[in-house]
């Protein structure tokens, strides 16, 4: 796994065992990236179910302002933690080691508002709906929800609207802007 573009561009990261941690494919995230645009420059974005690190990670070395990466795996916050030392982000990027729930909640009391959040749950999860939900305090007016997921929301979640949903391989990406009440 790469940095495939932007300031650290070619830099390899280092991947957790095991499969707990489904990385994005290089072609899905050339592909998302490429659909974000110029969205990335600049943007405080909130990775949660961060894993290895890689999307905030990428989003950095294409310009995004901050970076606040969500996991509660030990070994994923101690690979993300090498792999942000190593690129040398550590003053852009906020680890939070704690379940998203608590998180989000934690969050929740932040004035700031996240351009960009990136939600790569495990398969399966079944709580997916409702994070979405408790982002609906925490994203710009004109934000975006990137969802990675193997099966798409049967509508979008309350407070948003799905704007694009694109398949590379088992990857489904749905892109969901808030609604303009927020």
């Amino acid at each position: 796994m790469r940095i495939i573009a932007g300031t650290a561009k070619g830099r390899k990261l280092l991947m957790p065992d095991g499969f707990e941690i489904r990385p994005t494919g290089a072609r899905a995230k050339e592909a998302v990236f490429s659909i974000l645009g110029t969205r990335v420059g600049e943007a405080k974005l909130l990775d949660l179910f961060a894993g290895s690190g890689a999307l905030g990670l990428e989003a950095l070395s294409r310009g995004a302002a901050l970076v606040v990466a969500v996991d509660n795996g030990r070994e994923a916050t101690r690979i993300i933690a090498e792999n942000v030392g190593a690129l040398g982000f550590g003053e852009r990027y906020e680890l939070m080691p704690f379940d998203c729930s608590i998180a989000l909640d934690r969050l929740s009391s932040r004035t700031e508002a996240f351009d960009l959040i990136f939600l790569d749950p495990p398969y399966g999860y079944e709580g997916t709906v409702g994070l979405i939900e408790k982002c609906v305090p925490l994203i710009a007016v004109n934000g975006m929800i990137v969802l990675e997921s193997e099966e798409p929301p049967q509508k979008a979640p309350k407070g948003f609207s799905v704007s694009d949903t694109r398949m590379y391989g088992r990857e489904r990406f749905t892109f969901m802007k808030p609604e303009k009440s927020h």
